[in-house]
């Protein structure tokens, strides 16, 4: 395979990208794309760079076709990526989460942790911390009970001396 033949499989195959989609986040044109990809010429030493850059290729196997496609990215790369990707649109999901995580604190931090480690089952629990706390398990009667009347009904209980009064 060709350089020319390995930035059209990277553009076209790995990345789904149109040549003005790729060409406008490398800064190259169209034209000069097709020039490359169908080996009428071969890519600047910038290029190459700013290829390597853009889309973490690894430029080994651009310039050779040895190796992995792709660099190993650090954790410190993957958060610089994402919040870059973020900086563009600030009304999406991922951007309204990531500033709702952004203002938690410390406690909310542990709960959120305890929560998804419980969901993954990456701890092992024991019989004993399975067992719902009888305020999670009341939490979740309401919960419960909520979710099955209907629309506009629900229940809050207020046991008083053995009676079950419904606000």
């Amino acid at each position: 395979m060709t350089i020319g033949e390995r930035i059209k499989y990277l553009r076209k195959d790995l990345l789904d990208l149109t040549m003005d989609e790729f060409g406008g986040r490398v800064g190259i044109t169209k034209s000069s794309i097709s020039t490359m990809e169908s080996g009428k010429s071969n890519p600047s030493d910038q290029t190459v760079r700013f290829i390597c850059r853009e889309f973490n290729v690894n430029e080994e196997w651009l310039l050779s076709g040895e190796g992995e496609v792709f660099q190993a990215k650090s954790v410190n790369d993957e958060i610089v990526a994402f919040v870059r990707e973020l900086s563009t649109d600030n009304e999406s999901f991922k951007a309204q989460l990531v500033t709702m995580l952004s203002r938690m604190s410390s406690d909310e931090w542990d709960l959120l942790e305890k929560m998804i480690r419980r969901l993954a089952n990456l701890d092992e629990v024991s019989p004993v911390q399975q067992k719902d706390t009888a305020e999670e398990a009341e939490y979740k009667k309401i919960h419960l009970e909520n979710a099955t009347k209907p629309a506009g009904m629900s229940s809050v209980s207020n046991t008083t001396e053995g009676t079950d009064q419904t606000a």
